[in-house]
């Protein structure tokens, strides 16, 4: 389980729940030094896994609701929309000789079904994988450090960069 925050997680509640008061079984690593690295123009592999919607309304409803993104073309768009606003752009795809081309692919998609109370959830998952260019420093550390998307509680949101190859 990978948690990333503004702060150092205490998961001693977490622990107490499940038997172990004395015992620390968690790692914290600093997030500093990758936060400080970042850099206008940087080209960075990234890794999404997220919940793309859009608000939808369905005969009968009186209001919106989100609604998943089904294919593939419409998840991407749905990242490529939010892109600039969260510090970065997706980079071109090296190989692509039209220039229209991006380095993203969508690795995952899955429909994840639970209970949280008397209600089922549902969610509409896509893993995102890619290069992306950053354009605002410091929106993108912001982004690194509260997620993206809706569901973020579910296991969505988290974005992490790794140097490219």
């Amino acid at each position: 389980l990978y948690v990333v925050s503004p702060q150092a997680p205490d998961f001693t509640h977490v622990v107490e729940q499940a038997g172990w008061p004395t015992t620390e079984t968690w790692l914290t690593r600093p997030y500093a030094p990758l936060l400080n690295k970042v850099a206008p123009g940087q080209r960075w592999q990234f890794r999404l896994t997220a919940n793309p919607v859009h608000a939808g309304r369905r005969p009968g409803w009186s209001d919106t609701k989100p609604m998943a993104h089904v294919t593939v073309k419409q998840q991407e768009q749905w990242l490529m929309n939010r892109a600039e606003k969260w510090g970065f752009r997706l980079a071109p795809a090296r190989d692509s000789e039209s220039g229209d081309g991006f380095a993203l692919a969508v690795v995952e998609r899955e429909t994840r079904k639970f209970r949280r109370g008397n209600a089922i959830v549902t969610l509409g998952v896509a893993t995102f994988e890619g290069q992306l260019e950053v354009t605002e420093p410091a929106v993108l550390r912001h982004t690194l450090t509260h997620g993206v998307g809706r569901a973020k509680a579910y296991g969505c949101g988290l974005l992490t960069l790794a140097a490219v190859t």
